[in-house]
């Protein structure tokens, strides 16, 4: 899968990082995209190049990395990587 350039838009808050490197892990496995590759700010969607499929296979993984269940409603409203980190540091 192509990568667009994202912005390079930071995450707020520092308790996120340590979130953002396996967020970073799970997305570079699902789309094929170098870690290095992926911004905070980058969107799941046109950066990524992820569609409604790969949104579930990448929740799944992202559930089973962290130990976690995400809700379906919260997820709808992740477009980005740093929402998806504040999501999972909600959770974790």
């Amino acid at each position: 899968m192509m990568k667009s350039s994202g912005s390079n838009a930071s995450i707020p808050g520092a308790e996120v990082y340590p979130v953002l490197a396996t967020v970073r892990a799970v997305l570079s496995r699902q789309f094929g995209i170098g870690e290095d590759e992926i911004s905070p700010g980058d969107s799941i969607f046109d950066d990524l190049g992820a569609d409604s499929l790969d949104r579930i296979d990448l929740v799944l993984a992202l559930e089973e990395a962290f130990g976690i269940e995400i809700d379906r409603d919260a997820e709808a409203e992740v477009e980005t990587v740093a929402d998806l980190c504040h999501r999972i540091t909600l959770l974790v």
